[in-house]
């Protein structure tokens, strides 16, 4: 008999990392966001691995009591399971 069972909760379906360096909140195309519109000029981002990525949507976190603002989300699905939230960018707004 073998045994399937784990220890501990299951890994979370999506990460987020709370970046110092991002200049933007670059999140992944199913990351739980608010109002997401398909974009008319897409964003485009230099990866550190030196590869473009570009934007299909814009949305904004699900969070109501930051200023409208500092919850604006660029969507790439070329980011995976992982977003990227941008410290700067909370600053700046508030």
């Amino acid at each position: 008999m073998k045994n399937t069972s784990t220890l501990g909760p299951s890994p979370p379906t999506h990460n987020i990392i709370i970046d110092s360096g991002s200049t933007g909140h670059y999140f992944s195309h199913d990351a739980p966001l608010n109002n997401p519109v398909p974009t008319t000029t897409p964003l485009a981002v230099k990866a550190a691995n030196q590869e473009y990525m570009y934007s299909t949507h814009t949305a904004n976190l699900p969070i109501d009591t930051l200023p409208k603002e500092a919850t604006k989300v660029h969507t790439f699905p070329s980011l995976g399971t992982t977003s990227l939230l941008s410290l700067g960018q909370l600053c700046d707004s508030g």
